[in-house]
């Protein structure tokens, strides 16, 4: 349960204090792009088995098209778990947050693929690092004492 309360936390605050590219402009093209994979990751969802390779297809396009845009990684990461390519899945993560400057929701969410991948250890040291990382943004940002 406390990681469900990091993970919440955390997506607020990387919401409101992380832009998705310097500008604060979202590319129009990007959104339709990664729009179309959502049709297609949906349509997955709903029983079309060869959807899944179309919505990565069109999650990586629109990280090309826009190469901090975090909710394509985010549904990239989304669609490469249903596929169970956890290690991709990883490597998506990896780039989240080194784009987030580590947010703790993102390395929550890096820790529960160690956690598939079974490398526990690996998930611990994670784990911990988005609670401590989690303390000081609220520290800092919301001037609470933990």
């Amino acid at each position: 349960m406390k990681y469900i309360n990091i993970i919440f936390l955390s997506y607020l605050l990387v919401c409101c204090s992380c832009n998705e590219n310097p500008s604060n402009k979202l590319n129009p093209d990007c959104i339709n792009i990664n729009t179309k994979g959502t049709e297609y990751l949906t349509n997955y969802q709903n029983g079309d088995t060869l959807a899944l390779d179309k919505a990565i297809y069109f999650y990586e396009k629109a990280i090309k098209c826009d190469s901090t845009y975090l909710l394509g990684y985010r549904n990239l990461a989304l669609a490469y778990d249903y596929k169970k390519s956890y290690k991709e899945e990883l490597n998506v993560f990896q780039k989240v947050s080194y784009l987030t400057n580590n947010a703790p929701a993102i390395l929550v969410e890096k820790a529960i693929v160690f956690e598939k991948l079974g490398l526990t250890g690996s998930a611990n040291y994670t784990y911990k690092a988005a609670q401590s990382n989690l303390k000081l943004i609220l520290l800092k940002t919301l001037k609470i004492q933990i």
